[in-house]
């Protein structure tokens, strides 16, 4: 299964480039032709809109005081580590 999710996420950004070959896009339009879930995901991942919105969040996080507080954690004797 996850490695059919990573054909299809290939498959994707494939299509996104507009580097499909034929034969790839056959196999992409079957997998959104197989369940409604799938073409919804497909739309939301092609649409530049939906995708700028979802990234926004992790433009938001602060990665170093992440790193910071995780290696306190690691670094806590009460932890064991």
């Amino acid at each position: 299964m996850l490695n059919r999710a990573a054909r299809i996420a290939g498959l994707i950004n494939k299509y996104r480039q507009k580097k499909l070959t034929p034969s790839e896009s056959q196999e992409l339009q079957k997998w959104i032709d197989e369940k409604p879930e799938n073409k919804r995901q497909f739309e939301e991942l092609i649409d530049d809109k939906i995708l700028s919105q979802k990234t926004e969040v992790f433009k938001q996080i602060n990665t170093p005081v992440i790193w910071e507080k995780l290696q306190k954690k690691i670094a806590d004797p009460q932890l064991g580590l």
